[in-house]
């Protein structure tokens, strides 16, 4: 039987009164933050698996205030970010290239045009003397000054189309850009799931794991999804324990109930303030099957406690006696 919710140590009657069983200590009304799930995609790459690794933790029942960062969980997926620093790298670079490719052909023609220009003026104040000319000398000028205003057009013309494709590469890379950004954002938003915080002000509490049947450590696996953190309002804590359907007539609201802290040795109050209505089956008692029948059914009791507990941690084993108010 999963030890994490009971595992009945000994049921046995002394002076007609009261039963023995094991129980846990629980959060009172606690949230659950449950493991990130793993999987990571981006640039057309994804990485994925159905456990994750604690990578650290607070301290079990510590207060924290919302937004806290209470645990964090390893994850192999770091190579994406490693993969968008380089091609954001790789995009920054290409568009330095471009923007310095056409630098000098662009200071060619600005020098061009202003070399034209000079010389359309050096032509323009021949014809300014036209009348010591010959006529066929002011022909040839005219043609000349016409042929120079072509070519300064001309180079204008390619001074303009080279622009143009310094601003459409630019435009290019800066989308360009804009997407590698935006699809770095996506890894990190990714990341971020691996990073639990506090929803709310209260106090952090760690299941036990389900496989060592203790409290949660560093570097412990975790299956995907499962509930790996409760946070409570308060640090008081509530008491879980199954009993067999046979003492059902036994259970009532207000029921008293004495609880050892195995840990400790301590000894506290406790009342039982609900049991779940649904019974459930344990087939295997863990210490010895002859004291119940292997298919005897069980019924889940939740008990607040009198005196407040100051520390413990989630799944805290105790020692529950029950206190009946009469003779079974």
């Amino acid at each position: 039987m999963n030890r994490y919710f009971i595992l009945t140590l000994f049921i046995h009657l002394f002076l007609g009164v009261s039963c023995a069983f094991e129980g846990r200590l629980v959060p009172v009304d606690p949230l659950e933050l449950r493991s990130p799930k793993y999987e990571i995609r981006g640039f057309g790459s994804a990485s994925s698996s159905g456990h994750v690794t604690l990578k650290s933790k607070i301290e079990s029942g510590k207060k924290v205030k919302k937004g806290e960062v209470i645990a964090e969980f390893k994850v192999s997926a770091h190579w994406m970010v490693s993969r968008a620093k380089r091609e954001l790298n790789l995009v920054k670079s290409k568009a330095r290239v471009s923007s310095q490719k056409y630098v000098e052909s662009i200071s060619d023609k600005k020098t061009g045009i202003q070399r034209a220009n000079i010389d359309l003026e050096k032509l323009m104040i021949q014809l300014g003397a036209s009348s010591v000319m010959a006529q066929q000398d002011l022909s040839r000028l005219k043609i000349d000054i016409k042929i120079q205003k072509i070519e300064i057009r001309d180079l204008e013309a390619d001074l303009s189309y080279l622009e143009d494709l310094v601003q459409i590469e630019k435009k290019h890379h800066e989308t360009k850009l804009e997407m590698v950004l935006s699809e770095t954002t996506h890894i990190n938003v990714q990341l971020d799931r691996f990073v639990s915080k506090a929803p709310v002000d209260g106090y952090v509490f760690f299941p036990h794991h389900n496989e060592y049947k203790r409290p949660l450590k560093v570097n412990d696996g975790i299956s995907c999804g499962s509930v790996c953190i409760y946070v409570s309002t308060t640090k008081s804590a509530a008491l879980e324990f199954f009993v067999p359907e046979r003492f059902f007539r036994q259970l009532k609201v207000g029921k008293k109930a004495l609880l050892t802290i195995v840990k400790t040795g301590k000894t506290h109050q406790a009342q039982i303030v609900s049991w779940n209505p649904f019974l459930q089956i344990l087939a295997v008692i863990k210490n010895d099957s002859s004291i119940l029948n292997n298919y005897d059914k069980f019924i889940l009791v939740r008990a607040k406690l009198i005196d407040q507990i100051s520390s413990f941690s989630e799944g805290t084993e105790v020692d529950v006696r029950l206190e009946w108010i009469q003779e079974l």
